[in-house]
């Protein structure tokens, strides 16, 4: 009996070994087949990954394309204005600031074709096309288009001066009189002649002065067609036809058309002279007396 369980045991082992045998090529297939699938899979990934990576690639590129040429377009539509900038004579660059600034206002007046970039100065505009002037002075029958102008002349009427003077407490209705009347003390004449070495503190004396080159006399008298070439004179002659004198002296019974005829007058009770000659010591009252002394030293 031993023998024979031997006999079967080893039938066993080899129908064992034999059904080892025939079934590794299948275990062997079936490995293959799952190591294959794994394989197609990871391709599958690979090519996934390596599409978007080329649609990404070729979006940035087109995107870096794009703006690399809109940026040369720009620079060179930058450079063709600086150009066509720095050729413009200065005359073309100023009219070329004004059609902007003039393209940059926003309201128009009904009246004309000017522009203005803000309402209230339109309205100060428009006053100019009214007949009516807005402002009247209830002291008298002056009116005015603008409240600046009217404020200045009530100032007139009620004696203020706001703007004084540091050196000397005068005081003046407006600031351009007190700049002028800074001059003064300055010694600052920014009015020369053309035709001699003299120099004024305002345009007007400078007007005035040039009518002794020019030898023109504007102001005409109506009752004899005289003319003059300061309006001072011509008041006062006009008073010579009338005979009007109301300034008099309160020294002697003397009366003057003009108040500065008066006050030429009182030097001769005062003794005051206060025009001097520039070659000697010699004083004068008047300065018509230092011209015809100046002669004397010729």
């Amino acid at each position: 009996l031993s023998y024979e369980e031997n006999d079967h045991r080893e039938a066993d082992v080899n129908n064992q070994q034999s059904f080892n045998v025939t079934a590794s090529p299948d275990d062997e297939g079936n490995q293959h087949k799952e190591s294959t699938s794994t394989t197609d899979q990871e391709t599958d990934q690979q090519n996934r990954k390596e599409r978007d990576k080329s649609h990404v690639h070729n979006a940035d590129s087109s995107h870096f394309s794009k703006s690399h040429c809109s940026s040369d377009v720009g620079k060179k539509s930058k450079t063709k204005t600086l150009v066509k900038k720095h050729k413009q004579s200065p005359k073309e660059r100023k009219n070329s600031v004004l059609k902007s600034r003039e393209s940059s206002r926003k309201v128009s007046s009904r009246e004309c074709d000017k522009r203005f970039s803000q309402l209230p100065i339109l309205k100060k505009h428009l006053r100019n096309h009214a007949k009516e002037k807005s402002f009247s002075c209830k002291r008298c029958d002056k009116s005015f288009k603008h409240l600046f102008d009217f404020n200045r002349h009530m100032r007139t009427h009620t004696g203020e001066k706001p703007f004084i003077c540091k050196e000397c407490n005068t005081g003046f209705i407006q600031m351009s009189d007190l700049k002028r009347h800074m001059r003064h003390h300055t010694g600052e004449k920014p009015f020369p002649c053309k035709e001699c070495q003299k120099s004024f503190f305002q345009p007007s004396d400078l007007q005035r002065h040039m009518r002794i080159h020019t030898g023109e006399k504007p102001y005409c008298c109506k009752e004899c067609d005289r003319r003059f070439s300061h309006i001072s004179h011509i008041k006062a002659h006009v008073k010579t036809h009338s005979g009007e004198k109301p300034f008099a002296c309160k020294e002697c019974d003397k009366a003057f058309c003009l108040p500065s005829y008066l006050k030429r007058h009182m030097r001769s009770h005062t003794g005051e002279r206060p025009f001097s000659c520039e070659q000697c010591d010699k004083r004068f009252s008047r300065l018509c007396h230092v011209t015809r002394h100046m002669r004397t030293h010729r």
